[in-house]
């Protein structure tokens, strides 16, 4: 049982004085251990039991948990110090009633040194370390959290969800909350925290008909009048109309993104020897790892003249910030559609034009056109053509074939109308169709003769018999076989001429029968007779 009192001091003039606070004993391990309380009697009695309630968890080897681990989080520094050096507390827990900007401080300062968790594969860029600070404040402001102990799961969820409702897609409230887990994970393993409150909390999934933006694939005409407007097109965003017309074409064959396109110098191309491409290094892509991408070799022969006379060190592209380059794509596109619709040569074919989708920033099914799309519209024409998913796996430089699948190719105009040729004609002529072709001599027999196959058929009328198996052979046979009825024909009679009487009748029935690949009534060979 604790106990409280005050302790007592004396002055400067010698007399015994009170303390302002009360003074808390427990009894621990059968020693017994004070430590100051609050001015609060009340406050400290309750400081006591506390404590005496920690001292059982400890006892029976349980950490607290609940409303105890809540009003420990909530302690000042001096008592969480003071039970931490006597084993009541962890001491890593020590920062738990620090604010969270700090925290995030340090979290932001740990993503630049690459040990931010134990999957960081490397120091993370300013940019990224940039886009998390702004996502885990934004929640932060939202949902009022100062502390560790204020954060939530029921807070965090009520304020995506209305921001949802204000606008903002799904993906991205997914990855809104991914980067607060990972902010909380951290706390929880450098001993920040105590509970990570969101572990169980998993994003929206997202599928094709929630997701705010779906991305559109170019055509291949499209892409051809896009060049070809932009080629010849005004300066846009600071850019002339040949750099425009070398970025899109870069990104449409390479499949590069936005800021690697941004971060390439003229020795990035390496336009040289039998097989031209492009070189970035690890700090300029996004997984961290070099890339070499190869390029056509009449891109590269044309590259070579648009380099001509530039540093090595120089900036290919200067292009604008990454919320204008969209803006500039589709400017481009704009203007391509207006050259293609006052192309037509008639007002129907103009206003057919119009109603189409053809080189819109917007499809029919809703999807959108922006820069990324670029690289969508390369690996799904490489997969148009048959490219195996392993190897657009490589070309794009993802970590699952399942990203190069779910999100990066897509089908296009009349591709499945192409597939559909493909397939086998399983067509079978009706009981009309047969009599018709019958009846015109156009089913592929001689006028007169129906021949039966394996079973036989009949001559003017008269049974035919059915044909050998070795006659057959011999008909298919590359050697000393005849290629057609004039060579049958020119067979038998140079062995005719030796026949007299009614074999010569005979032979003109073998001959005939020949001909049409049947096999004639042979005496004496049982064997080979068909009939006897």
């Amino acid at each position: 049982m604790a106990s409280l009192y005050k302790r007592t001091y004396r002055d400067e003039q010698g007399r015994k004085r009170e303390q302002g606070a009360w003074t808390v004993e427990v009894c621990l391990c059968n020693r017994g251990f004070r430590l100051p309380g609050f001015t609060d009697k009340a406050a400290s009695a309750e400081l006591g039991r506390k404590i005496e309630r920690l001292m059982a968890l400890r006892a029976a080897g349980e950490t607290p948990s609940g409303e105890l681990a809540t009003w420990v989080r909530a302690l000042p520094d001096r008592i969480y110090d003071r039970l931490a050096r006597e084993g009541l507390v962890v001491a890593r827990h020590a920062s738990a009633g620090r604010l969270l900007t700090d925290h995030l401080t340090d979290y932001a300062q740990a993503l630049r040194d690459g040990v931010a968790s134990n999957r960081q594969k490397g120091p993370a860029t300013d940019k990224h370390v940039d886009t998390v600070r702004q996502r885990i404040k934004d929640i932060l402001d939202g949902t009022g959290a100062k502390t560790a102990v204020d954060l939530s799961a029921e807070a965090v969820g009520k304020h995506l969800t209305q921001r949802r409702a204000d606008g903002m897609a799904v993906q991205t409230a997914g990855n809104y909350l991914r980067t607060l887990k990972a902010f909380c994970t951290w706390l929880v393993r450098t001993g920040r925290a105590h509970t990570n409150p969101l572990k169980d909390v998993s994003p929206p999934q997202v599928t094709p008909g929630v997701r705010k933006h779906e991305r559109r694939p170019l055509e291949r005409d499209e892409a051809t009048r896009l060049l070809a407007t932009t080629r010849t097109g005004p300066e846009r965003f600071g850019m002339a109309g040949e750099a425009r017309y070398w970025l899109y074409r870069v990104a449409l064959e390479t499949a590069l993104r936005s800021a690697e396109l941004r971060s390439l110098t003229t020795e990035s191309f390496r336009l040289g020897g039998t097989t031209p491409s492009v070189y970035l290094p690890g700090d300029d892509t996004k997984n961290r790892q070099d890339a070499e991408i190869p390029l056509r070799p009449t891109t590269a022969a044309e590259l070579r003249v648009f380099l001509k006379g530039r540093k090595p060190e120089e900036r290919v592209f200067l292009m604008p910030p990454a919320y204008d380059v969209v803006h500039m794509l589709r400017a481009d596109l704009a203007d391509a559609r207006t050259a293609w619709i006052a192309e037509a040569r008639d007002d129907k074919t103009r206003a057919d034009r119009e109603k189409g989708f053809t080189l819109a920033d917007t499809d029919a099914g809703g999807r959108r056109v922006d820069f990324h799309c670029l690289r969508g519209t390369c690996l799904s024409w490489l997969a148009a053509e048959g490219t195996p998913l392993v190897d657009l796996q490589d070309f794009a430089r993802h970590s699952s074939p399942m990203t190069t699948r779910k999100h990066y190719t897509r089908t296009l105009r009349g591709a499945l109308s192409r597939a559909a040729g493909r397939l086998p004609d399983l067509h079978v002529p009706d009981g009309s169709e047969q009599q018709s072709a019958q009846a015109t001599g156009t089913d592929g027999r001689v006028s007169g003769v129906s021949a039966g196959g394996p079973m036989g058929g009949t001559v003017g009328g008269k049974p035919v018999p059915a044909r050998s198996r070795q006659t057959r052979d011999r008909s298919h046979s590359p050697i000393g076989a005849a290629d057609g009825p004039g060579d049958a024909t020119r067979s038998y009679n140079s062995t005719s001429k030796r026949t007299k009487g009614n074999r010569q009748e005979r032979n003109d029935t073998t001959l005939s029968l020949r001909a049409l690949g049947l096999e004639p009534k042979t005496y004496g060979l049982k064997g080979r007779c068909s009939t006897n």
